[in-house]
């Protein structure tokens, strides 16, 4: 979701480990500022990629007409890295129904140029709720045995993977 932001940055001063609190829309350009009161611009543009509730309360006294949302229910995401490509035949599965919303050929998106295969799976928010706190293996399994489902052949070496709770 942010590889347009890296494009974007190249050539520019990267800070990490900062938590933007508030935007000031000035004459020249935009102010950010951080937690300790730091402030970070001018710059010309704002690019918000947070999750919808973060960016909501850093967007909302500069938007007209305030955003909302009614609900957000969150989800674990799994990423596998691939040493062959996967045998299935789509670059985007929904389901309704299952542990699984949604697969994601991660590698196909457009500028995407991974050495290998990469396949991101959207576990259902509903399921995903009481697995808050239980980070664990079972969402690999799950992973690899609704992949192996839907592939025409065995699945390649895992090289790769990571888990996030949205």
């Amino acid at each position: 979701m942010n590889a347009a932001c890296r494009h974007w940055l190249s050539g520019i001063e990267f800070v990490s480990q900062c938590r933007i609190q508030h935007l000031q829309k000035m004459n020249k350009g935009w102010l950010l500022w951080d937690e300790q009161q730091r402030k970070y611009g001018a710059f010309d543009w704002v690019v918000v990629t947070t999750p919808l509730p973060q960016a909501i309360a850093l967007v909302n006294e500069q938007v007209e007409g305030a955003l909302s949302f009614q609900n957000w229910p969150s989800c674990w995401t799994l990423a596998g890295q691939f040493k062959k490509p996967l045998l299935i035949d789509a670059e985007l599965i929904d389901f309704q129904q299952g542990p699984v919303k949604r697969i994601v050929h991660d590698s196909k998106k457009p500028g995407r140029r991974a050495e290998n295969d990469i396949w991101v799976l959207y576990f259902d928010p509903h399921q995903s709720q009481s697995k808050e706190n239980n980070i664990s293996d079972s969402l690999l399994e799950n992973a690899k045995q609704i992949l192996q489902r839907i592939s025409s052949e065995p699945l390649p070496t895992i090289l790769h993977h990571y888990q996030h709770f949205w």
